[in-house]
């Protein structure tokens, strides 16, 4: 059933089956792969990282960041191993690959998450203010529902059959051009419109809707 909307043939097919069958399907999938537990967890951590403040330069906070960076630096190497010989190291029963197949990549991405993030935050801290390139990430950061959404539909149109078809002839280096190209301008178009507004457009209207029945609204022009 869902065969006519993951070939790109009918934009039409891929509206229903997004609206419909395709949530079902995509659920699931998150669901059996861990990512619904993933998601709210990472959320989690995010607040707990903003309640302590890690992200505001301090003593305390610098030296939180170093720990969590020779930490994931001292596991990642063990992790990657165990990656590439856990399945011949299950002798018997092959039922225990499916939850470490699960595991062990997710497990493997958050150590590498945390050592990017850390080595990201620490040298935000080192310069003051962050590096030149560090600051550019800014405004793409402000309007991030905005951007996400945008490139859904860039993606879709440049990939898909019912738009340009270049599933078929781009390889891995050629999207990743692709990619780069739809970050730059996006990028430059966040800049320009947060120079006149406070947050993006997509942004603006999931506050407008947070607050909409509320008496004690925010500023969310």
């Amino acid at each position: 059933m869902a065969k006519p909307a993951l070939r790109g043939d009918s934009f039409g097919e891929l509206i229903k089956a997004n609206i419909t069958y395709g949530q079902l399907y995509s659920n699931l999938w998150q669901l059996e792969n861990g990512r619904l537990f993933q998601a709210g967890a990472l959320f989690l951590f995010g607040l707990g990282a903003g309640r302590l403040s890690l992200f505001v330069k301090s003593d305390n906070s610098k030296r939180i960041w170093r720990k969590l960076l020779i930490w994931s630096l001292i596991l990642i190497v063990p992790m990657l191993i165990v990656k590439s010989n856990y399945q011949s190291w299950i002798i018997g029963d092959k039922g225990l690959l499916t939850p470490l197949d699960i595991a062990i990549p997710s497990i493997i991405n958050f150590v590498f998450m945390t050592l990017l993030l850390s080595i990201f935050v620490l040298a935000w801290f080192y310069k003051g203010e962050g590096y030149k390139f560090q600051r550019m990430f800014i405004p793409y950061g402000r309007m991030t529902l905005t951007n996400y959404i945008v490139q859904s539909i860039i993606g879709t149109a440049i990939f898909y059959q019912f738009g340009l078809g270049l599933y078929k002839y781009s390889g891995a280096t050629t999207s990743f051009l692709i990619a780069i190209a739809i970050f730059t301008v996006q990028s430059i178009f966040s800049y320009w419109w947060l120079k006149n507004h406070r947050q993006g457009p997509l942004e603006w209207l999931w506050k407008k809707g947070t607050w909409i029945f509320s008496n004690n609204k925010p500023r969310v022009n």
